[in-house]
């Protein structure tokens, strides 16, 4: 199996949806074509013409990127696909800080691509009625 990799220009939503629901994040499908216009760096990973993984960052393209929907479908996953991905966006956000949110059983996957934990970081969650 060959992986192809490219960026937004080529984005299935509807494909990008069913990602979204494959990764568990099923609130996260809702306006994916707004996720996607507001990335700044985009990556795709493709298995002929199936979307099996995707990442993005926003960023303000000089001091720092924020790097967030790292996903791989469950059938293509452990298979350096999503490491791919980030390494991916590493490379073109190169010389901004780059921040993200994990849990603690991505801790070591992070990690070995270079990230650390941060202190002094604040979270205030999303708002879901914007009415």
């Amino acid at each position: 199996m060959a992986i192809r990799f490219g960026g937004a220009e080529e984005i299935d939503l509807a494909q990008l949806a069913a990602l979204f629901h494959d990764a568990g994040w099923p609130e996260r499908a809702g306006d994916v074509s707004g996720m996607v216009a507001g990335s700044r760096f985009v990556v795709t990973a493709w298995d002929t013409s199936a979307l099996v993984g995707f990442g993005r960052a926003y960023s303000d393209g000089v001091t720092g990127a924020y790097l967030t929907d790292v996903m791989v479908r469950s059938s293509h996953r452990r298979q350096g696909i999503g490491r791919s991905i980030v390494q991916r966006l590493l490379d073109e956000t190169a010389g901004l800080k780059v921040t993200l949110r994990a849990p603690p059983h991505m801790h070591a996957f992070y990690g070995s691509l270079g990230f650390s934990p941060a202190e002094h970081v604040f979270v205030r969650k999303r708002r879901v009625d914007r009415g």
